[in-house]
């Protein structure tokens, strides 16, 4: 019923975080804890909403398919990005360490060129969102550059927090945080914020 109103069903919900007394939940799909309780799969939710104190934290799983991204990948008008972030605890969100890598390795697969697989995650998405002075490799623009081996890139979905290999350098704002693949530290990252229009 659900997957027919929502596109989802409770076996596409994995759980991330509920509290630090029950990490037994992280990594397994509502349908999996509540089979494993001999509960409802509602009653499972709830359930751990209580236990979460209404605060954790639910991925929903394969929402698309191989086809639906194949088609955005080619289609013009696309861009990429993602609205994952790295969590203190917890299963981590997999968009967070290998969606742009993941993009590349389908590129190769479906003979997309790759010039158009880094305009859709730079310059096409800095003039769709109006982002001033970055996207592009110019002048006084911000040195936000990633150096990539596509040759040796590899992902691993089963791992949603593995570090994606072929990831050589990274520079933000110009400061190197990435060197030879292994993490240098550094705080050069800014929060960009979207300019205000018309008057109070």
């Amino acid at each position: 019923m659900y997957r027919k109103v929502l596109g989802i069903d409770w076996e596409d919900m994995v759980v991330a975080y509920i509290s630090d007394e029950h990490p037994e939940y992280e990594g397994k799909t509502v349908k999996q804890c509540a089979e494993e309780e001999g509960v409802s799969e509602l009653d499972m939710y709830l359930k751990l909403v209580d236990l979460s104190d209404r605060a954790g934290s639910i991925y929903l799983g394969k929402y698309y398919n191989d086809e639906i991204v194949r088609r955005l990948m080619e289609d013009e008008l696309s861009v990429f990005m993602t609205d994952a972030w790295v969590e203190e605890k917890g299963l981590q969100n997999i968009a967070a360490f290998q969606t742009f890598p993941q993009f590349f390795l389908l590129a190769k697969k479906y003979g997309i060129p790759m010039q158009r697989i880094v305009r859709k995650m730079s310059g096409q998405t800095a003039d769709r969102y109006g982002i001033p002075e970055r996207g592009y490799l110019r002048t006084g623009y911000k040195a936000d550059i990633t150096v990539l081996d596509v040759d040796h890139m590899k992902v691993d979905e089963s791992k949603p927090d593995f570090r994606p290999e072929g990831v050589v350098h990274v520079y933000i704002n110009g400061q190197g945080v990435l060197q030879d693949g292994r993490y240098v530290g550094g705080t050069a990252g800014e929060v960009v914020l979207k300019p205000r229009t018309g008057t109070a």
